[in-house]
Parts: structure tokens; C-alpha cells; sequence
């Protein structure tokens, strides 16, 4: 597992600030680094907003009458025809489950292959405001979040996918999601955070290699 230096900064920071702090009696001097700014040593648990465990859809089950358009179109989606399988959705499966989280999946999943990433995103957000506790959607939703420069809400999304009840550690798209938040918590400056998923990410390589290989994401770290 290979850590970003500015991680190990974070370590080593840490360390003197420690040190410092035993011997009182000993004459100050410059410090040897300008200090950390106090986002970069906020632990992974402690980052706002509090982010709560996600709630599944009350009923999931897909109205019967929307049943055949979904089949179907789930059908064309995996046979990579995506403009036939939207306005399926749209004109039948929609209409008659308004409020079906996986028909906004289904939708979301055929506009991020058109590519439609501005329209992917309103139904993959309004699949998780329906079923939020869906690992694979709150992923989703985060790199969609990403494509769209929304940095923040792709974190959020992230750390909530982590809190799926489907978020285990012998499972790869937990992996990801850990992979995912690590660099985006980097990037924004929070490296204490970053570690923390790096280091809960190399445990469980350590632990689960076969079944984090099997994830593309993951092969190359």
C-alpha cells in the first residue's frame, strides 16, 4: 500500500507535537515546520457533517405493473442498448413507480453509459433519497458527485456508503469506497482523515487480497 507523503507528514507532525510537549523546561525555539491546519489532523470519525447510518426503502418491491418495462429494460441495459432502455423506463416503468429506487438506479445507470452524467445524477440521487442504504448507489453517486466538480457532496456520499449495511470488510466495493474517500480527503487537505482510510483499506487488503483483486480499481494501489 503506497501512502501519499503528505500523510506521513500528519504522522511525523503528530510525533513532534508530542515530543514538544514533554519537556517544558526547555528553551523555545523556531519551530522546525510551520504547523498543520487544524482540518489536517481532524480524524476520520470526527469529520462534519455527522453522517448517520442510512435507512432502506420502506418497500422495495417494484409495482407489478412496472415489473415487464423494468425486465426489459434491464435486459437492454445489459445488452448495451441505453437510449432503448430510457424511455422504457421513463414512459412505463416511471409512470407507474414514481417512487421505486430501482427504477431511478436503472435510469441512473443508463444515462452514465449514454454518457448523460448531469441527468444520471438526478436519478441516482433521488434512488438514494429512496433507498439510501445501497453501497453500490452511494458510490455511484459519489463519482457522479466527482464529475460534476461537487467535491463535498461526493464525500458525504462516500462516507455514507461506509456506513451501508452491505459495508463489509471482506467486500470490494467497500474497498473502493475507502480508496475513493482516502484521495478525495487528501486532495481537500483532511490527511488525518485520508490516513485513517488508507490504513482501514490496507487491513483489509491484507485480509481479503482475492476479493479485492477482483474490483479494477483496486489491482493498482
Amino acid at each position: 500500500m503506497r501512502y501519499h507523503s503528505r500523510l506521513l507528514v500528519v504522522i511525523v507532525a503528530t510525533g513532534l507535537l508530542a515530543v514538544g510537549a514533554v519537556g517544558s523546561d526547555a528553551p523555545t525555539t523556531k519551530p522546525a515546520v510551520e504547523p498543520l491546519p487544524a482540518k489536517a489532523l481532524i480524524t476520520l470519525d470526527k469529520l462534519k457533517p455527522g453522517i448517520s447510518k442510512p435507512t432502506g426503502a420502506a418497500d422495495s418491491e417494484v409495482p407489478t405493473r412496472a415489473k415487464k418495462a423494468v425486465i426489459k429494460a434491464r435486459g437492454l441495459i445489459d445488452a448495451g442498448k441505453y437510449a432503448l432502455a430510457i424511455p422504457l423506463l421513463v414512459e412505463r416503468a416511471l409512470g407507474f413507480a414514481p417512487n421505486s429506487a430501482e427504477v431511478h438506479r436503472l435510469l441512473a445507470d443508463a444515462y452514465i453509459q449514454l454518457p448523460d452524467a448531469g441527468k444520471a445524477l438526478v436519478h441516482m440521487r433521488k434512488a438514494v433519497e429512496l433507498d439510501g442504504d445501497s453501497i453500490a448507489a452511494q458510490v455511484k453517486l459519489a463519482q457522479l458527485y466527482i464529475a460534476q466538480k461537487q467535491t463535498d457532496q461526493a464525500i458525504v456520499a462516500l462516507r455514507t456508503a461506509l456506513l451501508c449495511s452491505q459495508s463489509k470488510p471482506d467486500q470490494s466495493l467497500t474497498g473502493e469506497a475507502l480508496l475513493r474517500l482516502g484521495r478525495l480527503l487528501d486532495e481537500g487537505g483532511y490527511w488525518r482523515a485520508s490516513l485513517d482510510c488508507f490504513d482501514a483499506l490496507s487491513s483489509n487488503i491484507d485480509k481479503y487480497a482475492r476479493q479485492y483483486a477482483s474490483r479494477p480499481v483496486l489491482r493498482n494501489i
